[in-house]
């Protein structure tokens, strides 16, 4: 996978650390994910439409996509 774009929250945002767009390895294209750091460690969550999230994930995948934005986040500090 590989992160296309990725925008650091801005102050006052939460917990929401950044939003990000990333290619999965099948080349699937998908935008405006939010990474948020919770009790439990980094979230991942999907854009919702009427109140539900258009896509979920495994817990691996969750951790893969968390740790690329983190590593990207990092950078853009």
């Amino acid at each position: 996978m590989k992160v296309l774009a990725i925008r650091p929250a801005p102050p006052g945002s939460g917990s929401t650390r950044a939003r990000f767009d990333v290619e999965m390895d099948d080349g699937t294209k998908i935008r405006d994910l939010k990474l948020v750091q919770s009790r439990q460690g980094w979230r991942v969550y999907a854009p919702q439409r009427f109140g539900m999230s258009l896509i979920t994930f495994t817990p691996a995948i969750v951790d893969r996509l968390a740790a690329e934005a983190l590593r990207h986040v990092e950078h853009t500090a």
